[in-house]
């Protein structure tokens, strides 16, 4: 009886014993059955660059589809006479927010602007709100940063590394940080072939790049910049590379995610299809495009185009801090985990698509206003005779004409000002056109995989029903709408403006071809080409695209 006795006691113990044992081989932050919109339920979220095209749509996601987030505070700093409130209010005003407004009403009276500059000490916030959002914080999302290619150095590094060492140092103070996502680039790290999600080490430590720009005057860094960046090819890039290797340098003990979306282009599904509200990168070449104005550029056609609708890349930043701190354990808090979000390993283009389909959108759907010529573009070698000669005839010498027109009826003068600004523009360009990548992307396949079917629908991400022609039309029309302020109900205006403007075209070509062939003439006659004047008007056939 005793030894029964003894072996059931053993039993018993051995039971208890595995079943603690089991229950902390479980982290105990991972929650299978917690949804997205759960997680972020009574969290406060703090968030940088929400006036700029990524921030504010991050933002209106997190308004419409997490409606438990206790207070949403926005760093802002006043500009001119309109404070950091004034600003806020005139965000939460526009179409973008139109949809949130219609489903979550309450959620703007969450929604507070914290003065501040994020390039200062503390990012310039008063001690008070400090204290208060030290207390109150618990989920970071830094998408603020300086994106100007040809940005001087010492305001990138200002930006793009001081504001992001800001940002950590804030998290650092913060009673509970369940997660910081940084926004990077999928091209912070150009000069290798294969990107995967790691932090690669970077070119110069950033306590010493810091200290460089810190100590020395203008001229001194200025000379200094084209060591720095290096194989890469702008400022924005390096910078963003030194920031992420600063982060996990730095950021031990807090969770952190790095983000890197690629060109991020107009929206695809939510919460207005097309909507777009910068010409920064694709979209200003685009509309260029639209009104004539551009007709030749650097690249190659062939390379792959990897851009990424802007929902898109708010529909996944949001969805990372779930997964960052319910499914990841304590991984994040020793190294950043990093996220590459991209196009080209799930739905991959060409800019040859995106040449020809935005052509033909801009034919089919042609804009009322500011039209120069009628929309044509043309790929060609960065450093060929031929773009050189394209650039010169289509673009320089037609802007000067115009110029001219314009100074002799009394007008401001400004066409050959902004070709030039266009062409700095599509030389910066020229280095991603020119050239493409591949990016490792199992993290995000992962994170969905993580997700449930609802969630997958409801913050949705996956770019396999992702139909190019149909999204660059998309894309064009909302170009038309929503930058230019156009109506579609007037298309048939935009067409009768596109014949006029062909029509004139075709009259100046005939007017400066017989100019030069009665400028010519009087030379073949002395040469025998009495009768081959005529000759001249094939250039005609040349220069179609002008």
């Amino acid at each position: 009886g005793g030894a029964g006795e003894g072996d059931r006691l053993h039993s018993a113990l051995w039971r208890r014993v595995s079943f603690v044992f089991f229950f902390c081989t479980i982290p105990f932050n991972l929650h299978p059955a917690m949804d997205v919109a759960g997680f972020y339920n009574e969290q406060s979220v703090f968030l940088t660059g929400a006036t700029g095209f990524m921030g504010k749509t991050v933002l209106e996601k997190l308004m419409r589809s997490c409606p438990g987030i206790s207070n949403f505070y926005l760093l802002m700093r006043g500009k001119g006479k309109h404070s950091a409130q004034d600003r806020l209010n005139t965000l939460l005003e526009t179409e973008l927010f139109s949809r949130a407004r219609r489903e979550q009403p309450e959620a703007f009276n969450r929604v507070h602007a914290i003065e501040g500059e994020m390039t200062e000490d503390h990012m310039g916030i008063s001690a008070a709100n400090l204290e208060m959002l030290h207390q109150r914080v618990s989920i970071v999302i830094h998408c603020a940063a300086t994106v100007k290619f040809n940005e001087k150095i010492r305001t990138a590094v200002q930006m793009n590394v001081i504001g992001a060492r800001n940002v950590l140092m804030f998290c650092k103070s913060l009673k509970t940080c369940r997660v910081f996502v940084h926004v990077s680039t999928a091209y912070a790290h150009t000069d290798r072939k294969v990107i995967e999600e790691v932090v690669y080490p970077p070119t110069i430590d950033s306590e010493n790049l810091i200290s460089l720009v810190s100590m020395l005057n203008d001229d001194m860094v200025k000379s200094l910049q084209p060591g720095l960046v290096g194989e890469r090819p702008n400022t924005y890039t390096f910078t963003k590379s030194i920031a992420e290797a600063l982060l996990a340098k730095e950021g031990e003990g807090i969770p952190i995610a790095i983000v890197r979306p690629s060109i991020i282009t107009s929206t695809w599904r939510e919460p207005i299809p097309g909507w777009c509200d910068n010409l920064n990168g694709v979209s200003g070449l685009a509309l260029a495009t639209g009104t004539g104005i551009l007709k030749a550029m650097g690249g190659d056609e062939s390379v792959r185009c990897d851009t990424i609708p802007v929902d898109i890349v708010a529909n996944f930043t949001t969805v990372v801090p779930w997964y960052i701190a319910c499914k990841m354990g304590d991984a994040p808090k020793r190294a950043p985990m990093v996220f590459n979000l991209t196009s080209g390993g799930h739905n991959p283009t060409t800019w040859a698509v995106w040449v020809e389909n935005l052509v033909a959108s801009f034919k089919k759907n042609p804009l009322e206003k500011k039209v120069f010529r009628r929309p044509s573009l043309t790929f060609l070698p960065h450093d060929s005779v031929k773009l050189r000669w394209m650039r010169l005839m289509y673009h320089s010498f037609p802007a000067s004409v115009v110029d001219a027109i314009f100074r002799i009826l009394g007008k401001p003068a400004q066409m050959t000002h902004t070709i030039s600004k266009l062409d700095r523009v599509i030389t910066d360009y020229s280095f991603f056109t020119s050239r493409e990548w591949t990016w490792d992307v199992k993290h995000g396949q992962q994170m969905m995989a993580a997700m449930s079917e609802a969630d997958r629908q409801r913050f949705n991400f996956d770019l396999s029903k992702l139909h190019w022609p149909t999204y660059i039309e998309q894309f064009c029309v909302g170009l038309k709408r929503h930058m230019l302020q156009e109506d579609m109900a007037r298309l048939h205006v935009a067409h009768r403006v596109q014949w006029r403007i062909m029509f004139i075209t075709l009259a100046l070509k005939g007017i400066s071809l017989l100019a030069l062939a009665k400028l010519v003439a009087p030379y073949l006659r002395r040469n025998g080409y009495t009768r081959s004047a005529w000759l001249l008007l094939i250039p005609a056939l040349l220069v179609a695209k002008m």
